[in-house]
């Protein structure tokens, strides 16, 4: 039959007493109590600040929800603008007669949104290519003050088809 190891016993029984010694050191239930209360303040902490994240998440969403609302409006009123000038230009046979202006993406009319159909031949390459972009017309082709032209509702476009607005 096995017998016990003295020795071993011996060292193990020296190394609880140490560490037992060493159970003076642990802290105290009220450093546990003051621990545990920290924990709370720092849980109630994180709740306020969530919920005041939450409220601005909220208040931005309605902003935005508001600013699309306006956008999306805006840009109604534009296309409804839109069409009725390119309705009234489409009705235009001469050259003086006063274009109505097309509203762009943001609702603006382009400051060099020709007057008539005698500013439409005198725009130049640089005006063209301002006025198509304001309108976000990105269509290749040429030439281009015809798609403008076209793209404003002028009846007779063709009248402004010219090979000389081709630019590479």
């Amino acid at each position: 039959m096995a017998q016990p190891d003295y020795q071993s016993l011996s060292v193990c029984l020296a190394e609880a007493a140490q560490e037992f010694a060493l159970c003076r050191n642990a802290p105290s239930a009220i450093t546990n109590r003051a621990l545990i209360n920290f924990i709370n303040e720092l849980r109630d902490e994180l709740r306020r600040t969530e919920a005041e994240t939450r409220a601005h998440i909220d208040e931005a969403k309605r902003e935005i929800e508001t600013l699309c609302t306006d956008i999306l409006s805006r840009m109604e009123e534009a296309s409804e603008t839109n069409a009725i000038a390119r309705l009234h230009n489409s009705r235009i046979s001469k050259l003086e007669t006063a274009f109505r202006p097309l509203r762009d993406h943001q609702n603006v009319v382009p400051d060099i949104f020709p007057a008539n159909g005698y500013a439409l031949l005198t725009l130049n390459y640089y005006e063209l290519n301002t006025l198509l972009e304001k309108y976000q017309f990105f269509e290749n082709g040429c030439p281009r003050r015809y798609l403008l032209a076209k793209f404003i509702g002028v009846a007779n476009h063709e009248y402004y088809y010219s090979n000389e607005d081709c630019y590479e």
